[in-house]
């Protein structure tokens, strides 16, 4: 199991060394609307430089190999500011259960200090359904449709 602790309103993880496998854990999601874009926020909070690949897939659990969307991300930021994405919804297809894998891009030192216990790797991850919406006057309500982005 996932060791995982509170950070404001994030959960923090921390991935453990596993002797069978590069450093790598996957996080599921569902998507409830096509109208939905979906934000994903990532606060890493390590001391040594290092670069985070996150790995998206619908429906299926991404691999380092396999994956439909994919970013790079490092921990300069040291935690405090979050490397955040936006998907548009066009760039995802359909509705249901969507996979994030998160993991560290190890030096051979880095590897070593990690099997050894020395070093660990934590995070934090939020991930949001948005969409635009505007007041309908005529209905009384909020509405998605007639949303435009503007840039």
């Amino acid at each position: 199991m996932l060791p995982r602790y509170v950070f404001g309103s994030q959960e923090i993880f921390h991935l453990s060394y596993n002797s069978s496998r590069h450093p790598f854990q996957v996080h599921k999601f569902n998507r409830t609307s096509t109208k939905f874009a979906v934000k994903i926020e990532v606060y890493v909070f390590e001391t040594k430089h290092l670069e985070w690949k996150l790995l998206l897939d619908f429906g299926r659990r991404p691999t380092l190999e396999r994956f439909q969307l994919a970013w790079s991300v490092d921990n300069a930021t040291g935690g405090k500011t979050p490397h955040s994405f936006f998907i548009l919804p066009n760039k995802l297809p359909g509705t249901g259960e969507f996979y994030l894998g998160i993991a560290p891009l190890l030096t051979k030192q880095l590897l070593e200090e990690w099997k050894n216990g020395t070093f660990n790797f934590s995070y934090a991850l939020v991930i949001y359904e948005t969409s635009c919406r505007h007041w309908d006057e005529m209905l009384s309500t909020w509405s998605v449709g007639q949303c435009k982005v503007i840039s």
